[in-house]
Formats: structure tokens, sequence, C-alpha cells
């Protein structure tokens, strides 16, 4: 409460006279503040009546600039011409504030506002040479919003007060017509975070103009679901968030939407609620303990293609705290017996295609007890999936998991090794896209979301998987046996999409049809990741579409690092910010910060607080795991560019893996492969620039003397066919050139980067 006096206004404005207002008799003023501000006092009132003047009022119920310009061109030109308006910065110019008499009942803050001689206005300006004074800011956090002065207690006390909101803060934010506006940054609590982000707004709206007075309300709202936010000790995703749609399901408060829809092109067609979800996956947990044995920490190897039982047995592994081993469909019975012997896992889930490469390796995995197939016929030594989980009793209960507790292991390639164990856990899956609300994904309840990623990469666990399930969206699924652009064309066409995922092949591929031919049912988003996709695509896509695409940024074993999210605007080669709620910067090798523009490595802070997302650890690798660290961050292996933005851009990797067609592929497993044939004595492989793939595999071969008049040709498709048996298909070398020597280091290392920058046109 700020007490004025009968002098502090009367005789104040009669003392100093024409100290702002040079007004006589004749003048007519009109202020067009609020009744309820100092400013109307002193501009309506004090100021011109002291000098005579006609003070002139317009009811104007809502403030309209255009009738501010009208009135004064056209009310009574000749009888009334108003000489001065007085208003807000948005009407003609910002006025001067009256000095104010002591605060009634605090002495203390009275006291605050005198510094020396000085009474204190809590604003911040500049005076130059000739005495014009400059206003920089308020020192404190009052927002003047329209020429309302707007305290942001006031705010945050009506926002609390909404059982949607757990912690609120309130600032201002810049705004072109009001000069700033009231912004909330608001915790959701727990039971509201899968809520209608768009509707929630408008609620927490109507919410503060009754609890307070209209103009206070906050016009920018922002979910911060980080910073304090308390983690569980305990997370389980099956019974913490699909478990908690199911019943919203029930309540009638989701929308029809399917949670899970799958078709195969050829007329068949799964679709479940989140209840049915529910129901199947205990049936198949109650397989997995009961009738496989299976316990908690237990490790799982889930090989299958896009077809529902993916899903069935992921959800599944969560409620039995069994750990889970994805592999793509592509792998050989040599990158099988790898993965079973040193992830010691003692289950193994896969088609009747599969099996038999699984049975070729089976002797040498002591410890497999258990193998299931999908599938509609027998085989021996196999259990029937299919047969077992349908007949299967529903009643089960999810068990007790701890947030750190181990949920998932990916298989990630290296360069100079076989591929490395990544292990996540409940939380750094599950639990981030609950703490970091549409980090990269702008869902609703509503959405129908369509990842093309195999499922074997975490690309599908995030995007087919977690992030879509924490907002009770749609997951979309095509078995897709063979990226074909007319299937997918086609299917966008046929089926309520309206978010598409993919790598940046399939937009490369894309394309190249006619799209013109083709109507996109709802298509609205289209979101690339993998590997940087060229502007031109981008641009061919936008041109013939009129649909953007955002791109995103990650790694097996962080996620999704960097991305293009709601809102923000788009730039070409660049894969967007850092994502909630990672702390992504770039660095150099002695792990210090570099400005904006300056190339270095791409790098997330972990110290001292390790963020939710991060993996947990390679597993039975401490060495490579610290390699992983260098100062106070997790570096990521990648080089980059920030922009002042805090847009960061791709340069390329520090190693030597290879990113094709989404698809990462460490040489040495592909040079291991080569080896074994009887033609050659050594290769090294690097990537090779490629128009549709973005790059693929290219090999150089020193030949075997005996093979050294054998037509190069044939040679060539022979040592193709003999990787792609070996080793996973996706991994041979497209291309091959046979060398006399490979280049060399003096300790005997092969210099890959002088390959792969001939390669590139960088020597």
């Amino acid at each position: 409460m700020v007490l004025h006096t009968h002098s502090s206004y009367g005789i104040g404005f009669a003392a100093t006279g024409r100290y702002w207002l040079n007004l006589t008799p004749s003048d007519v003023m009109w202020n067009t503040s609020d009744t309820g501000w100092a400013k109307s006092a002193y501009g309506s009132v004090f100021g011109p009546w002291i000098c005579g003047s006609c003070v002139f009022v317009h009811n104007m119920p809502l403030f309209k600039p255009e009738v501010v310009g009208e009135t004064i061109a056209k009310t009574m030109p000749e009888k009334l011409q108003i000489k001065y308006v007085v208003g807000d910065p948005f009407v003609m110019f910002t006025s001067k504030k009256t000095p104010k008499k002591p605060e009634k009942d605090d002495p203390n803050k009275t006291a605050a506002t005198v510094r020396g001689d000085f009474y204190l206005t809590g604003d911040r300006g500049t005076m130059d040479e000739e005495g014009y004074v400059w206003f920089v800011g308020r020192d404190d956090d009052i927002i003047n919003s329209a020429g309302y002065r707007i305290g942001p207690f006031e705010v945050e006390s009506a926002l609390i007060e909404h059982p949607a909101v757990a912690e609120a803060a309130v600032v201002s934010s810049p705004d072109p017509v009001r000069g700033e506006v009231v912004k909330a940054f608001i915790v959701v609590t727990p039971a509201f975070v899968s809520h209608d982000r768009e509707k929630l707004t408008l609620e927490l709206q109507q919410h503060v103009k009754k609890a307070t007075a209209p103009y206070k309300y906050p016009r920018k709202y922002e979910s911060v679901r980080q910073g304090k936010q308390e983690i569980p000790k305990y997370f389980n995703f099956a019974s913490d968030v699909l478990d908690k749609w199911s019943e919203i399901e029930k309540a009638g408060k989701r929308p029809s939407n399917p949670a899970f829809w799958w078709v195969n092109g050829k007329g068949e067609e799964v679709k479940w609620s989140f209840e049915e979800l529910g129901f199947l996956s205990r049936k198949v947990a109650n397989v997995l303990t009961k009738e496989c044995g299976l316990q908690k920490g237990d490790r799982l190897i889930l090989i299958l293609p896009r077809i529902p039982e993916w899903w069935l047995v992921k959800v599944a592994c969560m409620r039995a705290g069994i750990v889970i081993i994805p592999g793509t469909s592509q792998l050989s019975a040599k990158d099988i017996l790898y993965r079973l012997q040193v992830s010691k896992a003692t289950c193994i889930i896969t088609t009747d295609k599969l099996a038999p490469a699984v049975d070729s390796v089976a002797s040498q995995c002591q410890l497999l007890k258990t193998k299931l197939m999908v599938s509609k016929g027998s085989r021996e030594g196999w259990l029937n999936f299919t047969e077992m989980y349908q007949n299967q009793s529903a009643d089960h209960s999810c068990i007790k998991t701890k947030i750190q507790d181990p949920m998932i292991i990916f298989f990630t390639s290296g360069t100079t090794g076989f591929p490395k164990m990544a292990q996540h856990s409940q939380g750094s899956l599950g639990f981030r896209p609950l703490l970091s609300e549409r980090y990269w994904l702008d869902l609703t309840p509503s959405n129908v979301v369509w990842n093309t990623a195999d499922t074997g990469w975490i690309l599908t666990s995030i995007a087919s998987f977690f992030d879509p399930w924490v907002f009770g969206s749609c997951i979309f699924m095509h078995n897709l046996p063979q990226t074909d652009s007319a299937v997918i064309l086609n299917t966008l066409c046929r089926f309520p999409i309206d978010t598409l995922i993919g790598a940046p092949t399939l937009f490369r591929m894309l394309v190249q049809n006619d799209l013109s031919k083709y109507k996109f049912m709802k298509l609205k988003y289209c979101i690339s990741g993998g590997e940087p996709l060229n502007p031109e695509v981008m641009e061919q896509w936008k041109s013939q579409t009129e649909l953007e695409i955002c791109e995103v940024y990650g790694q097996t074993e962080m996620g999704v690092i960097c991305s293009v999210f709601g809102g923000m605007k788009i730039k070409p080669g660049s894969m967007g910010k850092a994502a909630p709620p990672y702390d992504v910067q770039i660095i150099d090798k002695n792990a210090n910060i570099l400005p904006p523009g300056q190339q270095g490595e791409i790098a997330i802070r972990s110290k001292p607080i390790r963020p939710l997302g991060f993996f947990s650890e390679y597993l039975d690798n401490p060495k490579k795991t610290a390699e992983t660290e260098r100062g106070d961050f997790y570096v990521t292996g990648d080089r980059g560019i920030m922009d002042e933005e805090g847009y960061f851009q791709f340069i390329g990797r520090n190693d030597d893996i290879i990113i094709s067609s989404g698809y990462r592929i460490g040489p040495f497993e592909v040079e291991n492969a080569l080896i074994e044939h009887p033609a050659v004595v050594e290769s090294a492989v690097v990537s090779s620039p490629d128009p549709l793939r973005g790059e693929v595999v290219k090999a150089f071969v020193v030949l075997s003397p005996n093979f050294s008049s054998t037509d190069k040709k044939s040679l060539i498709s022979d040592l193709q066919d003999h990787v792609k048996k070996t080793t996973a298909p996706y991994k041979y070398p497209r291309k091959v050139e046979f060398v006399k020597e490979l280049p060399k280091t003096i300790t005997g290392k092969i210099k890959r980067n002088e390959l792969r920058d001939k390669e590139w046109g960088r020597t």
C-alpha cells in the first residue's frame, strides 16, 4: 500500500507547474490509463485541472488502438481539439512516474526505498550529457504490461491453487504490442502430466482470471518438468504409465483412438486399447515367469520384425522386471552367437525365419535355457509363443522396480572392437519423457505416430514405445518387410497418421516420387533422425507437400540429444537445440566450452549431477565407460558447431562409425567378416558419400596373390555376398576398391581417416 497525502499530489502539481505537461485552460487532455492506476490520478485529475484544462474521457471497455486513432481524427474536429494523449508505450509514449510517499504500515519497505540522500525508484537507466534519462529495466520483478503493474506473487498464488500446478514462477516476457506480458513457468503435478497442453493452458488462464484481476492472467505458459522436480525412488513404465492410461480410458477421459494400431498391407489389422494392451501383456508376463521360469534381472534377447508381439513382449518384460535386449531381424548366426554369449541371456524370442540361425550356435551358449518362437508352426526345441500366451491367465501383479534398475540393453557398434552393451535403466528411457515433457515430440492422446525405424534400434523404443505412450497417443505400425516408398505414401493416404518419423533415407526415397499424386489424410509433422538430412531434400519435400521436416540428433547411450521441437524456427542443416534435460555444449580436447561458431566435440554436461536419460554403463566394460567422460562432460564422439542462437550443426564423427540409412556400422565388424575370405589379406572399411543413403560402407582391400588375376567384378560380388552371410546384410560394402597396401601409422594402425578424407574429397 502506497500512501499519498493531499500535498504530494494536490499541492505538488501546483508547486511544480508544467514539469511534464505544458497545458493551458484551452487545452484538452486525454489519458487512456485505467482508473485504478496512479497515472489516471495525475494524468486525468491533478495535472490537467491544476492548469484549468479540459479532461477528455472515452469509456472504451476494451483497449483498441484503432479507437484511439478514430477518436483523435474524427471527434468534433472543430470544437474539440485533443492536444495531449497520455497512455502506455503501445499507445503514444511512456509517461514519467511520480515520487511515492512512505508505504503505510511497512517501515522496512519504506526504509528500503532510501539510499543516502536519494529515493530509489527500483528502475535502472542511464543519463546522457544533456540530462536525458533512458529507461533500461526494473530492478525487481514487477511486470509492466500495457500499463498495468503486475506482481508475480499474486499470479503465482492464484496458479498454485489449481490442482495441476505443483510449482510456478512468473516473469515478464517480451511482446510487440504490450511491451511485456506475464509468462508462467509451470511444474505440472503427476496427475496432469499427460493432459492436453493447449486445453490445460486455457484452463489455467481462466482459473487465474477468476482468482485475481483478469488483466493479470499469464498470456504465455511453459511447462517445466526438470530442475527441482523430485525423481521417484520406484518407477515402472508398465504400471505407472500404461496402466494409468488404461484407468483414464475406462473413465471415458481419453479419445477413442487405439493405443496400438498395426497393419501388414495384406488386409490384416490389429488394434489395441490401453486396457487390451494391459490384458495381453499380463498373459505374456505369466508365460515368461511361470512357464519359462524367468526372474527379475534375467536377460532376454528379442529379435522380431515389426509385428505386434514385439510390443507385447517389451511391456511384459517391464511387468516382470526382465531386462530386454532388442536386435534387428537382419542379424546373422555369428551376430546372434556374440550377443548370446556376451549378454549371458537365458532366453531368446524370435521368428521361425531366424530359429535355424539360433540353433546353429545354441550349443555354444551354455546359459541359454529357453527358446520361444513366434510362429503358426512348430520346431523341435522351441516353445510356441503364440499358443502359450493365448492360453495363459491374465492375472499378474507388476513387480516393483527402482528407477535405476536395469530395463533394456542395446548393442552399439564400435570402431576398434565388437559392439558394446549400453544399458539403460527404468528411468533413463521410461521416466525421461515424463520429466522433460515434449522435449522432441509434441503429442496428445489424439495423435497417431508412425516411426519406420527397425525394431532393433533405440529410435523405435523411444518413438514407437515410450514417448508416444507417455502422452496417451496412438502408435501406428506397418509390417513393412522392405522400405517401399509406394507402400509408405499409400499408407499415409489411407490412415490418419499425423506424425511421421524416419531416417533421412526415407525422405530421400519419398521425394523421388511425384508427390502431387498423393493426398495425405492427416500428416502434419515430419521428423528425421539418425544422420544429417540434406537441405535440398528438405526443400523438395516442403515444395511438394508444404510440410517441414524437423531434425533430431541422438545416440544409443543418450537417446535424443538435440531436436527441433514445438514452435522452433527450422534452420536447414541444423539438428536443433539441446533437448531437456541435457546441457549440450561444444568443447575442446581439454573440456573447455568453445564459443559459438567454433568447431569442436559435441558433449553433454554429466557432472556434478548425471542427468536422467543417460545410459547406466557399458556392461562389463568399465574402460570404455570411463573413456566417454572428459572433465564435467560426456563426449559423444561427434564433432559439431553451435551458433549464437543455440542451434547445433553436425560436422562428422570423431571416430570411424559409419551411419548408413540410419544404421550405425562399425568398420571392425565388416573388416572381420572380409578377412575370413581367402582372397583378402587385409582391409580397411570407411564411409563413402551416397546421394540416397547419405553414406555407405566402402572397403579398401589388399588381395592375396592367389587372387590377383581373378575377374575383379565377380570377386567384388563374391566378397559382398560373403559379408552378407557372415554378418548382418545391411553392413556389406556397397563399394570395394582393391589396393596394394593400406596407409598406416608407425605403430601399424590403419589410417582410416586418410582413406575417409580421400572418399569425401577432403585431401
